[in-house]
C-alpha cells in the first residue's frame, strides 16, 4: 500500500513538473536576425574603414557581418525577460568604450507587472530614442541615419511603461548615462518617451534624455538635454513615411569654456511598396554641430552634413531581405578619408546587404 501510494506522488510530481515545463516552453520565444552585407567606399580610403561617427556597415570593400543576433524571451502575465547575444561590426565599433564582458549583449533585462498595462524593466534594453534601432532587417533603410547614430542605440537601467489605451504609451527611465551599460561615473540620467497614435497609420513620439552625457568622471562638470521627436505616416498600404528631429544642447567643462554647445540632425525616411516583394527606398538628412558634441574630431569645426539616401528592396519570403543603397554625403569639414592619406568633404559609398529576421 505504501509502495502504490508512493508510486501515485512520484507520477503526479511527474506530472506537474512536466506540465510547467511545457507551459514555461509555451511562453519561451526564441529570436534573432543576421546582417550580412557588402560596402564600396568611393573614396577608397587606406583604413579600409567608414568614418569614425558611423557605428554600422563600418568596412569598405569587405563582405562582413553587419550584426548577428540571437535571444530568447519569457513573458506572463506578471513577468517577463530577454537575454540577447550580439556579434558583427556593428558591435565592435559601438560597444568599443564597454568592459568586455558587456560587448556582446544586445539585450539582457528582467520585467516585472505592477498593475494593469504597468511594467517596470531592469537591465539593458534597447534606447527609447528614435525610429532605427541597431539590427538591420527591421529597419526602414539598410544603413542608418545621421540623427540614428547620434543617439543611443541602446541603454541600461530602469525603465517604468504605461500603456494608457491603444493611443496613449508613457515611460520613464533612470539610466546609467548616453549610451553606456558599465557604469563610468556616480551621475544617472533621466529619460521620458511620450507615444500617440491617433489612428492606426500615425505614430507621434517625444523622446527625451536628461543628465550627464558625455560619460565623463566625476571631476568633470558635465550636463546634456536631448529631445528626439519623430512622426511614422502610412497614407496607404503602398507608402511610408518618416520624419525625425533631434536637438540637444550638451556642457562639459573642457570644452569650449564650460560653455553650453547646440547641436540639431533631422531625417526623412520614404517607402514605397511597388509589388508584394519589391520596395524602394529614400532618404534625406541633415546634421549641423557647430560645437563638436557629437563629431569629436577637433580636426573639423562645427561640422555639418547633408545627406541623400536611395535604394531597393526585394523580399521574396517574409523575413528575408536583399537589401541595395547608394549613399552620398557632403558637408563643411574634411570628415572623409580618402585614398593616398588625404581627406574629403564628401563621400559616395554604395551597399549591399543579405538579411533574414526570425
Amino acid at each position: 500500500m505504501k509502495f502504490l501510494l508512493l508510486l501515485v506522488l512520484i507520477l503526479t510530481g511527474y506530472q506537474t513538473i512536466a506540465q510547467q515545463a511545457d507551459s514555461l516552453k509555451s511562453k519561451l520565444q526564441v529570436y534573432g536576425s543576421l546582417d550580412v552585407y557588402y560596402g564600396y567606399d568611393f573614396n577608397e580610403p587606406d583604413s579600409r574603414e567608414r568614418p569614425y561617427f558611423l557605428y554600422s556597415h563600418t568596412k569598405h570593400n569587405n563582405i562582413s557581418i553587419n550584426t548577428a543576433v540571437l535571444g530568447v524571451r519569457y513573458e506572463n502575465d506578471f513577468l517577463r525577460g530577454t537575454v540577447a547575444l550580439l556579434a558583427g561590426d556593428y558591435s565592435v565599433r559601438n560597444y568599443a568604450a564597454e568592459e568586455q564582458l558587456f560587448q556582446n549583449i544586445y539585450e539582457a533585462y528582467v520585467g516585472v507587472k505592477l498593475s494593469e498595462n504597468l511594467w517596470l524593466d531592469a537591465g539593458v534594453f534597447s534606447s527609447h530614442i528614435g525610429i532605427e534601432g541597431g539590427v538591420g532587417p527591421g529597419n526602414p533603410t539598410l544603413t542608418r541615419s545621421l540623427v540614428a547614430h547620434s543617439s543611443p542605440f541602446y541603454e541600461s537601467g530602469i525603465k517604468l511603461g504605461y500603456q494608457l489605451n491603444e493611443k496613449w504609451f508613457f515611460s520613464a527611465l533612470i539610466l546609467n548615462g548616453w549610451q553606456n551599460i558599465s557604469e563610468t561615473n556616480n551621475a544617472k540620467a533621466l529619460g521620458t518617451q511620450i507615444t500617440f497614435q491617433p489612428q492606426s497609420n500615425l505614430t507621434l513620439n517625444s523622446s527625451t534624455f536628461i543628465g550627464e552625457g558625455n560619460n565623463a568622471p566625476d571631476n568633470l562638470e558635465s550636463f546634456r538635454f536631448f529631445h528626439n521627436f519623430y512622426l511614422i505616416w502610412e497614407p496607404t498600404s503602398k507608402v511610408y513615411l518618416a520624419f525625425a528631429f533631434d536637438v540637444g544642447t550638451d556642457k562639459l567643462e573642457t570644452r569650449a569654456n564650460g560653455e553650453y554647445q547646440n547641436w540639431l540632425g533631422t531625417s526623412l525616411i520614404t517607402n514605397y511598396q511597388l509589388t508584394s516583394k519589391w520596395k524602394l527606398i529614400g532618404r534625406l538628412e541633415y546634421f549641423d554641430d557647430p560645437g563638436n558634441v557629437i563629431f569629436t574630431d577637433n580636426s573639423v569645426t562645427g561640422p555639418n552634413l547633408t545627406g541623400i539616401s536611395a535604394g531597393a528592396d526585394f523580399s521574396p519570403v517574409p523575413n528575408l531581405y536583399f537589401r541595395t543603397e547608394g549613399k552620398y554625403f557632403s558637408g563643411n569639414g574634411d570628415l572623409f578619408e580618402k585614398k593616398g592619406e588625404m581627406t574629403t568633404d564628401s563621400n559616395f559609398a554604395i551597399f549591399t546587404s543579405l538579411g533574414i529576421l526570425f
